[in-house]
């Protein structure tokens, strides 16, 4: 009677106490492995930030030699131009440039004078300043 019951109660219980130890470790590891994962989560998301940051650093460098290398570049190209128009009025083309008809020899001078110009900036940007 009361005994067999009583040992069949203590056994479902002991089963009972054996099946929620098993549930607790499983979920002691589901969450160390979320805490894990987290961790990790973060360590990329750190990462993934400085890559981030250290990118747009790079960007606004690169822009800043950009915008330099362009009015450099549009200076260089204006006195250039000033130089030519220069040379041709000294050539005697007034301010219209090789767009008139001009002979052989003016041709030459013209030639010539692009040229040297074209050479000398050349040299100029390396340090030496006189013709070849």
């Amino acid at each position: 009677g009361q005994v067999g019951t009583t040992t069949e109660v203590a056994r479902e219980i002991e089963l009972s106490t054996k099946q929620q130890s098993t549930a607790v470790e499983q979920v002691n590891v589901a969450i160390t492995n979320v805490a894990q994962a987290a961790k990790e989560s973060e360590v990329s998301t750190k990462q993934t930030l400085q890559t981030a940051s250290e990118l747009a650093g790079l960007s606004r460098d690169l822009l800043r030699i950009i915008q330099r290398e362009f009015r450099f570049g549009a200076r260089r190209r204006a006195l250039h131009r000033r130089r030519q128009d220069r040379g041709r009025r000294r050539l005697g083309f007034g301010d219209r440039g090789g767009e008139v008809r001009i002979g052989a020899e003016q041709r030459f001078r013209v030639e010539e004078f692009n040229t040297r110009s074209v050479e000398g900036l050349a040299r100029r940007r390396c340090g030496r300043w006189r013709w070849r």
